[in-house]
């Protein structure tokens, strides 16, 4: 065996491992998402398969490639968004994003390097794909055990990497429905090939068994309809190639198949019914929350009305803003108003508005290359060996390839599609896909330019994919110094985590934001530990510059992101709260770019509100609230903060107005019923009061301020029994308040409460 023939083959292994790991590796920490590990582990395992391909076709001098259309239209994708981040100028976030966003050019090319090595590596040995077949089964049977465990043991937690119900390793809990299809139709569509000799038909009615119930759980009606479709296409198909639609034994032979289109059938009109008789414990909550087609459109519309967005889009990776931009204000009344979409109603029709219509013509283009390439196939009368894995494998393809049509599934299952559409090309080489040798660098230039080209593009694979790794690792860091400081509410090991994830990706702005968020937390217990010696004073300099660093480094990374603003604007307005000169211009400045990047948003102008409080300008905080309205009629925060300001106005009407309309519209807050009850006290609507702390103690039963303001209205109310019973039910809750004693003992003796005559009761 040659050197490259060599290379070619760990290749070949190191891509079987890939599919067989993919579907259920993790990290068993709860800082690492198995999204995010998933990532970590597909960029890392093809660099080192791009690494072995260049070095095997340079020791060999020749490229080898199944040449149709769909591998020039393949193509065409990555270039694509090549150009549209060039042109539209996105910087990291069109490039990497945080390393496992689909949209990202860095992907993008990850995957088409995917799906020419699968390609062109499995070509020359075909019958290798077996193994690589069998690897995606077992893969997915391990991640559909573990979730069926999951349910059974709910505290199994895997060092926690599954969270909740619906915590699983595929990712989201629509994509272990889509990977649950995938396998509830491969078991029976290779039970009769090379996958399913000796035991493995054992494992694929195994596979079938965890994929029903899965699917049966999830009960997701476009997974079922997809399913239904996958195996009526293979009978179809095998009828069709067989001439067998008229022949007993043909249906005797296809039993299974069609037994699984009448159980998936069943289940897609009676899950609904089948999913609400089942133990709760197993009764998920499906929360795939995205755009709809009409949102999607909308946002479109804005973003392409230019002709250079118009061929280009807006840049990859950067539906998030434009969402922002122009998002419709309605959804501002629903629950999801505070969600920042990083898609739409799906991955294509995203695409259209971050690449462009050039990028969703080659999208289009290589989809019609795929279905055409397929199709040929499946109308031929051919009687290649290889007809038995491709017919299974190019209809899993265009299963997996669908949802990105109709649906967002996840980076692993992008990357799945790929390689198994390059499988089906190698099947299909003989045939249909003539595996065509390139000379490379020897004689002609086109053989040197070839080379180059080569060369460039498994390098830009190498940078694309260790700038992915490197931007979701630093994410992962992020996310592991939010769970540190959870645990010790201490800012030094927090910081120490940042700092690291800024080595790894310095242009994570998302780490800049976290250590603004760590450096007003350690600047407010310097200022609150602060002598008046000159260490002292240098330690909180240098705390509030390097702070200020931070975030003037976020907004220099990506001043397209809201939320950078946003975190710079409330470093401002800590400072301009301690009257720093310059502090509250910085502040205003910075909130009003934050508008300007999402003026559909209200929460800016709230933070404007609280910031303008700072500097005695009420009334033009009330403006600020009032367009925070506007935005959204029942944004409880908005009406809380007013009521506030109009109670220190002493305008009761207008402020009792508020109050009600901030608890009615955050009803399960407490401090909302809580102000509402001050408010009402202090305007003598004593039955009002009461009804308010009462509801504010259902909600927080030991919420001593309520229950002390609930006593005086009590009192007011001259109801001295529920006063008195009050005051000591507050007593033993917290027994060293010496004014709790003086009441209780003042209303045991007949007298009266001093403290009832306050107009404002205290906080």
């Amino acid at each position: 065996m040659t050197v490259f023939e060599r290379l070619d083959d760990i290749n070949r292994w190191l891509l079987t491992a890939l599919c067989t790991l993919l579907p259920f590796f993790f990290l068993p920490n709860a800082w690492m998402a198995p999204v995010q590990a998933k990532a970590l582990l597909m960029a890392c395992m093809l660099i080192i398969a791009a690494i072995l391909w260049i070095v095997a076709r340079f020791s060999e001098g020749t490229l080898r490639m199944p040449w149709n259309l769909a591998v020039f239209l393949a193509g065409l994708v990555p270039l694509t968004y090549a150009l549209s981040s060039v042109i539209t100028g996105r910087a990291s976030v069109s490039l990497v994003g945080s390393g496992t966003e689909s949209d990202t050019l860095a992907l993008v090319c990850v995957f088409f390097a995917a799906f020419t090595l699968t390609a062109s590596l499995f070509a020359m040995h075909p019958r290798r794909i077996v193994y690589l077949i069998r690897g995606v089964l077992l893969g997915a049977a391990i991640a559909l055990l573990v979730e069926i465990i999951h349910f059974v043991f709910p505290s199994l937690a895997l060092g926690g990497a599954l969270s909740g119900q619906t915590g699983n390793l595929v990712g989201g809990w629509h994509d272990l429905a889509i990977l649950a299809g995938l396998g509830f139709f491969f078991a029976p569509a290779f039970i009769e090939t090379p996958v399913g000799a000796r035991l493995w038909r054992t494992a694929l009615f195994a596979l079938a068994l965890f994929s029903l119930i899965i699917l049966v759980i999830a009960n997701y009606l476009d997974v079922w309809l997809a399913v239904i479709a996958a195996l009526a296409a293979l009978l179809l198909i095998r009828g069709y190639r067989a001439s067998g639609f008229s022949d007993g034994a043909f249906w005797r032979m296809q039993y299974l198949p069609l037994a699984s289109i009448i159980i998936a059938a069943f289940f897609a009109i009676f899950g609904a019914f089948i999913v609400n008789v089942l133990p709760q414990s197993v009764r998920v909550a499906q929360s795939d929350v995205r755009p709809s087609w009409q949102g999607t459109l909308a946002i479109g519309e804005q973003t392409l009305s230019r002709p250079v967005a118009l061929l280009f889009g807006s840049g990859p990776n950067t539906f998030t803003r434009e969402w922002g931009l122009h998002k419709p204000v309605d959804v501002n009344q629903t629950q999801f108003w505070n969600i920042d979409f990083s898609t739409g109603v799906a991955s294509i029709p995203t695409a259209f508005i971050t690449v462009g219509l050039l990028g969703l013509l080659a999208w289009l283009a290589f989809i019609a290359g795929a279905i055409f390439v397929c199709a040929r196939f499946w109308f031929s009368h051919t009687d290649a060996p290889v007809a038995l894995l491709a017919l299974p494998l190019s209809l899993g393809s265009l299963y997996l390839l669908s949802f990105q049509i109709l649906s967002i599934p996840g980076t692993p299952l992008v990357l799945l599609f790929f390689v198994l559409f390059g499988c089906t090309l190698a099947l299909l080489s003989p045939t249909f896909s003539p595996l065509k040798n390139f000379t490379l660098g020897k004689g002609s230039w086109q053989s040197w330019a070839l080379l180059l080209g080569t060369s460039l593009g498994a390098l830009a694979l190498v940078i694309g994919a260790g700038a992915a790794a490197r931007a979701t690792y630093a994410e992962a860091l992020v996310n592991k110094a939010i769970v540190t400081y959870n645990a010790t509410q201490k800012t030094d090991a927090p910081s120490a985590i940042i700092a690291q994830a800024l080595k790894v990706y310095p242009r994570d702005d998302r780490a800049h934001r976290a250590a603004v968020e760590l450096g007003l937390i350690s600047l407010q217990n310097l200022i609150a530990n602060a002598g008046s010696d000159d260490a002292a004073k240098a330690q909180l300099q240098a705390a509030l510059k390097e702070t200020i660093q931070h975030g003037l480094d976020a907004v220099a990374l990506n001043g397209a992101d809201y939320q950078n603003w946003l975190s710079l604007a409330s470093l401002y307005a800590q400072l301009a709260g301690s009257n720093i000169p310059g502090a509250y211009d910085n502040a205003h400045a910075a909130f009003q770019k934050a508008l300007a990047e999402n003026p559909t948003s209200p929460v800016p102008y709230v933070n404007l509100a609280q910031l303008e409080l700072l500097q005695n300008h009420p009334d033009v905080a009330l403006q600020d609230l009032a367009n925070a309205i506007r935005l959204k009629s029942d944004y409880a925060s908005a009406y809380y903060l007013a009521s506030q300001i109009y109670a220190a106005q002493n305008d009761m009407q207008n402020a009792l107005q508020a109050a009600a309309a901030a608890a009615q519209y955050d009803s399960s807050d407490s401090q909302a019923w809580y102000n509402l009850g001050i408010i009402a006290y202090a305007a003598k609507d004593y039955a009002d009061a009461a009804a308010a702390l009462k509801q504010a103690l259902v909600i927080e039963p030991q919420y001593a301020n309520a229950m002390y303001v609930l006593g005086l209205t009590y009192y007011q109310q001259h109801d001295t029994q529920n006063a008195l019973a009050t005051f000591q039910a507050l007593d033993k809750l917290d027994s060293s308040q010496p004014v709790v004693k003086e009441i209780i003992a003042d209303l045991e003796a007949g007298k009266p409460i001093p403290q009832a005559q306050e107009s404002q009761p205290k906080k």
